[in-house]
Order: structure tokens, then sequence, then C-alpha cells
């Protein structure tokens, strides 16, 4: 059944107190913040707010960076510049009137009214700590204020506008250039593959004129491309690397930011690619004793190259020359010596004792909604491995499980977040490394059999189509295990009911493509056929070109290639798991099940896994198509 005219409600949230927060200047915020019914921790450099050049204190939220953009306290911000905020708890709703001008915003929708004309956000209201937490730029524009932000010291100012821009700047010492008429699109950044390789690749659209690298606390290496402005899916991209735990990016002005999270002080370099279109990140398995105070920096202003370096040569306790593996220090060992996880590497290490083990025979069950990952080795190793158990407790598992019998053993990840595994050997261990499916599957396609447990979607005749939906998913995946290819996870994989929230999340950090699929129902019993929706015209996987309009279309061209169906067309719709979506996505109704033939059909085995067929066509097609560039 179609979410036609569906809205998402936040029911409730609990009032909570955050743990502790730091306001001293050039230090951290650090609290504990409670949305969408979980908690998060929150650990970022402190954002000082003023209005009309007035800090902003005792806020008793404060500002803080949402998804690499500002939010505040709706209430608090906007009256101190005179605005008017009215809360409506019946519809969630938020009302800023300023002047002329007002703007209605909904907790969770990415769509806010303006004077009445539907404008799109880049993030959403939110229920953060019970406080009414809304994007500062966009209101502020909105209204007709003028916002700065300073990049250096981290202050975003909202003020009453003033018609020339930098008389604007000059009011608050600013030294940021103003924003080019045309800006540089920050594109992607290219992530190693494999996890002992440091290169890292920021790209851009055009040639880059101007930089600036600053190594900040806690081991976060920025780097700052003015004129350009960030035209990338994610905002967060985590990776499984010998230096680096994730990569982030931000827009300030004019100014587009890319931070990388190192695990420790690693030896780096920075430097510009020929055509000047890349910046060149590298990471060397060195670290420094001190802090960066030998870093040379070209290219502040002007086309020359960038080359930054940090000279210190302290080797690091981990080499893969030879093809050796040292451990790091951050080691969490297992009931049983010669077994241990490494932190830092993410990788978990059994002394084989010499002993040969078969690897080519191993098997794999990802059960990532169950949050396990179980790699079974065949053969009988009952001689020199034992059962074990670690409890690493880290951001990535609770434990690992080793169980042993005379014919297999079976290893347990007990996950705290969707993963993938390389498993390779040399001489001595067995390493069972941990990465983000990213950084091992080249095409991923996230799967969603609508409706599930006490939703049970449209049902007639004694057809549930929340059975349907999930049986034509699994032989999807059942057909790309067996392609090899291509890396399909599904929302649910029984009768269990994911949020819309969960099934957006899943598809948003590891697809490049999101599917739904849904069965349809109708009044009039005659009605029959298939249709596929999407939402967003505009919506583009920048890394392959595909679209969510092209996916839709080719999922309809091979559903009625396979099933034989009355075409009703590619269609546009607000469904919320369609406008939630950051990667290409669609939605299928496969048939009616309120009309007695195809109903018939949809509960026939055959039928289904006709179905499934067309969808996994569709997928291949359009990787094998649309290659990730």
């Amino acid at each position: 059944m179609k979410f036609k005219g569906c809205m998402f409600v936040f029911m409730c949230l609990c009032f909570y107190i955050f743990s502790s927060a730091v306001y001293a200047a050039g230090e951290n915020v650090k609290m504990t913040l409670n949305y969408d019914g979980k908690t998060h921790q929150y650990n970022e450099e402190k954002v000082v707010l003023k209005v009309n050049g007035k800090e902003m204190n005792n806020l008793t939220m404060p500002p803080i960076i949402f998804n690499n953009y500002t939010v505040v306290p709706a209430r608090e911000v906007f009256e101190a510049v005179g605005a008017k905020v009215k809360w409506d708890k019946n519809t969630y709703k938020v009302i800023v009137n300023y002047k002329d001008k007002n703007v209605v915003l909904k907790i969770g929708d990415m769509n806010a009214s303006v004077n009445g004309v539907s404008k799109k956000m880049s993030i959403p209201a939110k229920l953060i700590n019970n406080k009414t937490m809304i994007p500062l730029r966009f209101v502020s524009e909105s209204v007709g204020l003028d916002v700065l932000w300073e990049s250096s010291s981290r202050v975003a100012s909202i003020m009453e506008s003033i018609s020339d821009k930098e008389d604007a700047k000059n009011v608050l010492n600013s030294s940021e250039t103003a924003p080019s008429v045309e800006l540089n699109e920050i594109t992607s950044v290219s992530v190693p593959t494999d996890s002992f390789d440091g290169k890292f690749i920021i790209n851009a659209s055009k040639a880059i004129s101007k930089t600036k690298v600053d190594f900040l606390t806690e081991n976060r290496l920025v780097i700052d491309i003015y004129d350009a402005q960030i035209k990338m899916m994610l905002n967060t991209i985590d990776v499984s690397n010998f230096a680096v735990l994730r990569v982030r990016v931000g827009q300030n002005d004019s100014v587009a930011r890319v931070v990388f999270d190192l695990k420790k002080d690693y030896k780096y370099n920075v430097s510009m690619s020929e055509d000047k279109k890349g910046i060149i990140v590298s990471f060397e398995n060195d670290k420094k004793d001190t802090s960066v105070n030998d870093t040379s920096i070209k290219n502040n202003n002007s086309d020359s190259d960038v080359s930054i370096n940090n000279n210190d040569s302290v080797k690091d306790n981990v080499t893969t020359s030879g093809g050796a593996f040292k451990p790091s220090a951050n080691l969490t060992k297992s009931n049983v010596n010669g077994i241990y996880y490494d932190k830092m590497y993410t990788t978990l290490v059994i002394n084989k004792n010499g002993a040969k083990v078969d690897l080519d025979n191993s098997y794999h069950t990802d059960g990532y909604n169950a949050g396990t990952y179980k790699i079974v080795l065949k053969g009988n190793y009952s001689k020199f491995l034992k059962d074990a158990v670690i409890n690493v407790n880290d951001h990535n598992f609770s434990s690992i499980k080793i169980d042993v019998d005379t014919s297999l053993t079976t290893i347990i990840f007990n996950e705290k977040s969707i993963l993938a595994f390389n498993v390779s050997q040399d001489a001595q261990n067995i390493y069972i490394n941990a990465v983000q499916p990213k950084a091992k599957y080249k095409n991923i396609v996230v799967l969603d059999p609508g409706h599930g447990d006490h939703d049970s979607g449209a049902t007639s005749g004694g057809y549930v189509e929340k059975s349907i939906n999930l049986d034509i998913v699994n032989r999807v995946l059942s057909l790309l295990e067996k392609d090899g290819s291509i890396k399909g996870y599904a929302t649910r994989t029984s009768d269990s009911y994911p949020s819309f929230t969960r099934r957006n999340e899943l598809g948003n950090q590891f697809g490049d493509m999101f599917i739904s699929v849904h069965i349809n129902s109708a009044s009039a019993e005659k009605a029959n056929g298939t249709e596929v929706y999407y939402h967003d015209t505009k919506n583009v996987s920048l890394s392959r070109g595909i679209s969510s309009s092209l996916l839709a279309s080719t999922l309809q061209k091979n559903l009625l290639s396979y099933l034989k169906s009355t075409d009703r067309k590619v269609k546009r719709e607000n469904f919320i798991v369609l406008r939630q979506s950051n990667v290409p996505a669609a939605l299928c109704e496969i048939g009616f099940i309120t009309n007695s033939i195809e109903g018939a059909k949809l509960n026939s085995p055959e039928y289904r896994q006709l179905a499934a067929q067309a969808i996994y066509q569709s997928i291949k097609e359009l990787f094998q198509k649309y290659p990730n560039r």
C-alpha cells in the first residue's frame, strides 16, 4: 500500500538533562543529546553565537553543529533579534514572524513554508533535549537577516540586514573573503579500499584556487577550500583505515571544509593534483612527538600548488612492509592466549601456530539486522584453537566469540554497527579485518520490504501485503548473493517493523540506491497493473550519475517485461521513504492485491520470483551502465 498522504509524526520525547557542557573559549562542547528517541554523544568545538554583535550566553541549549549545520534554540535566539516565535504543540510546528516574513517549520520535515511558499532545507528542525532547535542560516536568511560565519573563531552571527556585505563583515572584524559568484563544487572524497593505504583524494569540479590546512586538537586534520561548496551525498564517511577514523565535510559560507578525524597524530602530506581539481591527502605509518610546527604551506591565495608536510619521522608500531603485521598498543585480549582484537586496526588476530587453515571454503552469514556477523571455518582446528570470548565494548562491537568443534569453527561478531569483513592469513596468524561496507563493496543496494509486524499493509482475500513484500525482497537478496558483484541489504529480513528513520538511515548510510517494495490496493476491484514512484528529479548519485527518475523508469520497464502487467506508468510522489532518501530512490507497486486475478498471481511463488528477477535485473543493469566513478 502506498504512503500517499502519510505524515510522519513525532509522538513524544522524554525530557532529558544533558550531562555536561564545556563553554570555555577554544574548548569542546561535550554533552548528551536526546532526539528521535535515542541518545547521542556530542563532542564538537564550541560555536559562539552573536545577535546584532552581542554574544548570546546562558542559553538553556547551546548552538550545536548538527549534520554539519548550525542549529539553535528557536525562541531564545530569534526573539533576541525582535522576531515573534510560536510553538504549536498539536502539529509540532514552530512559527517565526519577523517584519513581513513568516517561516513555518515542522519537526522532522525537510520542507519549510516561507510566506506560504514551500522551501526545501538542508536539515530539518529537531526536538533535541526537549528544545526546539532550528537551522540558523535558513531561518535567518528567510526572514531577511544577515548571517556571517567566522571559521577561524567559530563565531556565527546574525544581524539586521546591512546592504553592503563588506560593511557587515567589518562590523564583526571578519577576515573572510566575500563569496564567489560561481562556487567550485566539492563532489566527493575518494577513500582507499585497503585499510593500510593512507591515500585520500578530495575531488572538485574545477581547479582549486585557495586552500588552508590546519592540524587541530584531538587529532583532526582540517582542509578549508575557499570559493567552494559541498556537493556530496554524505556529510560523514566512516572508513576503516590505519590512520583515519572518518572524514567529515561541512560548509562555512563560501568555504568548504573537509575534516579527517585521525586515530592519533600521524605524519601527513597534502598536495595538489596536476589539473588542480584534486587535493591528495596521504598519511604514513609515522607519528609526531610534538605539535605541527614544521608545516609549510604554498598556495594561500594563488594558483600555486598546495604542499603541506610534517617532517618528524618516529616509526609507528604497525607496518605492512614484508607482509608482517605488528599490532598496535590498543589490544583487547581473549581468555585464550594468541587470540586478541586490535581496536586501532579493527582486526581480530588468531594465532594458528603454523597450521594450514582453509579460508577459501569458509562462509559468512551477515545478520546485520540482528547485530551479528558469523564467519565459519570448515575443518577440524581444535588442536590449536579453543573456545574464546573477547569483551570488546568499542563503537563497533560489544563482543567477539569463537566456538570450536571438530568439524567447524564459528566466529561470531556482536556488532553495534553494520560492517563488512576481510579475512586473510600469513604463516603465523589469521586476520579478520572489519571495514565499512563501502570500503569493501563497489555496488550496494538497500531494499525495503514495506510495512511489517503490526503494520500488515493491504489485505484482501486472505493475502497480506507485508508477507508478499518480504518474500519478494528476500528473493532479490538471494539473486544478488548468487551474482556476487552487488551487496544487498534489506531494512527487514523478517516480520519486523523498522521505523521510517531506520529505513532511510540504512539507505543513506550504505546504499548506492534505495528500492522500496509494495503491493497496491484500491476500492475498485478492477484496478490492476504496475507503477513505480520517485520523489526528487534532482536526487542524483554524484559518483555514478543515476537519478531517482532513471531508477524508477528502469524498474518499471523490467517489471512490465517480466510480469506482463498493465503499465500504470512512472509517477512522482511525496512518500516519506522517498523524500528522506539522499540516494537515488524508488518505490515499486508490483500489483493490486484487491484484484482477484492479480492478487492470486501475487500469492504465487512463481510470480513473486518474476518480480524479484525484474528488480534484480534493474539493479544489475544500472550498476553495469553507470559504474562508480
